[in-house]
């Protein structure tokens, strides 16, 4: 049996705009630690690879912070990831 973890349109970086500067940090830092934490949880239930649907960032351009953090947890996963993107 194949076993792989399925998340879609994570939209990383998506806040609502009425948030002050502090307030959209804190809201972008526990998106990524949530993320990190649906991962890292389904590899360690025994997903054998990732498939990440849609579209992973907000927004077009995104800053190369957030997209070098992303990317290097990617890296840090035991098993492949998929990325199938969206707009």
């Amino acid at each position: 049996m194949i076993r792989f973890l399925h998340a879609a349109d994570l939209h990383l970086g998506g806040l609502p705009p009425l948030l002050s500067a502090r307030d959209a940090a804190a809201c972008r830092e526990r998106q990524f630690m949530a993320v990190k934490s649906l991962f890292l949880e389904g590899v360690r239930r025994g997903a054998q690879f990732l498939l990440l649907a849609g579209d992973v960032f907000d927004a077009p351009n995104v800053p190369r912070e957030a997209s070098a953090r992303f990317f290097a947890l990617l890296g840090e996963l035991s098993v492949p990831v998929i990325i199938a993107p969206g707009n």
